[in-house]
């Protein structure tokens, strides 16, 4: 099976760092970090989509409560035109 660059570079690593203490220390460190890296970096991916997933949220009630606000203006338009033209009647009697 052919192996893939990461594990080439993993294995060369190993093979460089085998003499040297101080520098399988450091790769041990490095690698340490890269994991706290990936969690991390999957915690803000996370979080994004959450934060993405209440947005739509806020926008579909906005959009809702928008169309409600419509729907009451055209009431009350409908109401003062239907009280102007009883009063227009009213008048001309």
């Amino acid at each position: 099976m052919a192996k893939t660059n990461t594990e080439k570079i993993e294995e060369l690593s190993a093979r460089i760092a085998e003499p040297f203490p101080l520098i399988n220390y450091q790769l041990g460190e490095l690698k340490k970090d890269i994991e706290e890296l990936k969690q991390l970096a999957q915690k803000l991916t996370d979080s994004t989509h959450e934060t993405n997933r209440r947005l739509a949220a806020v926008e579909q009630r906005s959009s809702a409560l928008e169309k409600h606000s419509d729907r009451t203006w055209q009431v009350w338009l409908a109401l003062l035109g239907a009280l102007l033209a009883l009063a227009v009647a009213f008048f001309k009697k």
